[in-house]
This record gives C-alpha cells, sequence and structure tokens, in this order.
C-alpha cells in the first residue's frame, strides 16, 4: 500500500499536481485523476491503482505531446516516435499513442510526405535526389517515397535546375572563376 502524505499543486501549471507518498515516491498528474480516481492527502491506495494511475497520466501526457508537436508541423509517424522517445515515454505509451493518431487521422505519412515534398520543391527548389534523400531521412516508407517521386513534375524540377543554374553562373562569372562548367555541375549535384 501507497499513502499519500502531501498534494502539491504547481504554481505555474494549475492543471497538475506532485502526489507525495510515505515511502518518499513522488508523481506529477492531471489534476483531473485526483477525482478519478480519489486521491487525496492520508489515503492509502494499492500499487495495482497506482500503477494505474501512472500508465494512464503516461499515456494522456504522450497524447499532449504530440498533439502539442503537430500544432507546430506535421511530422511522419516513425519522426514523431523519435520525438516522444526522446521525452522517456515508454514504449508502450508511443506505440498506443502513435496507433491513436492514425486512427484518428491526425498523422498519415503520405500526406505529411505530400506536404514536405511540396516545401522542399517550392521553397528550397531541390531536385529529385535531394528530395528522395529529405524523405528518407524523415523515416517514411520506400514505396511512399517512390510513390510521391513519381508524382513530381518535371517541368517545375526543370525550372528549379534551371534557376539555380543561372544564379550560380552570374556568381561565378562576377567572381571571374575558373572552371565554371565543373563548379556548375558540383553546385547542381549538391541541388539534386
Amino acid at each position: 500500500m501507497n499513502k499519500i502524505i502531501r498534494i502539491y499543486f504547481h504554481k505555474k501549471n494549475t492543471n497538475i499536481c506532485d502526489v507525495h507518498f510515505s515511502d518518499d515516491k513522488k508523481i506529477t498528474i492531471d489534476n483531473s485523476y485526483l477525482d478519478k480516481y480519489s486521491l487525496f492527502e492520508g489515503e492509502e491506495i494499492s500499487d495495482e491503482k497506482l500503477k494505474k494511475v501512472i500508465a494512464e497520466n503516461e499515456y494522456d501526457r504522450a497524447k499532449e505531446k504530440a498533439f502539442f508537436l503537430l500544432t507546430y508541423r506535421d511530422h511522419s509517424v516513425n519522426e514523431l516516435k523519435t520525438k516522444l522517445m526522446k521525452r522517456n515515454f515508454g514504449t508502450n505509451v508511443i506505440e498506443k499513442t502513435i496507433e491513436y493518431l492514425l486512427k484518428n487521422g491526425y498523422l498519415d505519412d503520405k500526406k505529411f510526405g505530400k506536404i514536405y515534398s511540396k516545401e522542399l520543391i517550392e521553397n528550397k527548389r531541390f531536385g529529385t535526389m535531394i528530395i528522395k534523400k529529405k524523405l528518407y531521412q524523415k523515416r517514411l516508407g520506400i514505396e511512399i517515397i517512390d510513390e510521391l517521386l513519381n508524382g513530381l513534375d518535371d517541368d517545375i524540377l526543370k525550372g528549379n535546375c534551371e534557376y539555380h543554374f543561372n544564379k550560380k553562373l552570374i556568381l561565378l562569372e562576377k567572381n571571374n572563376s575558373e572552371n565554371i562548367k565543373n563548379k556548375l555541375y558540383n553546385f547542381l549535384s549538391a541541388k539534386g
């Protein structure tokens, strides 16, 4: 049994509190769990009930963190898993959170890949090779990457190449560079 000796409410974030136990254990939980599980100072709770509170709280915190990350931008499934792992959530909690997000349409690798590849083409003006590399770094599946690359507009990619070519050529000519052809080739290769 675990006896609650003190409940401390946070001043900065009033939605959470620390629950201190007689054996020097401390857990940080959402205030809603106090009513839900009838937690109050002086109460003794079983190990089983405590594990249930901790597990449910961690799952809710993982979902909250995932939603927080998704408000800034879309993420791939594996990218979000990695970010949740870095925040020390358990593997089971992460899998359950990802499953919830996929089921409810908050995560979609194909949608993420389309948005990200469009950004790389329009804003960065990258070519196919760099786009493929960047999508792979986001840990998208090979099938999704191939599908996205097959759907790219060749005219836009050609326009991006011409844009980089002309921009670099002007710079090289202005600086009276030697070996302009090799430098242009290397530069364009780096842009994909």
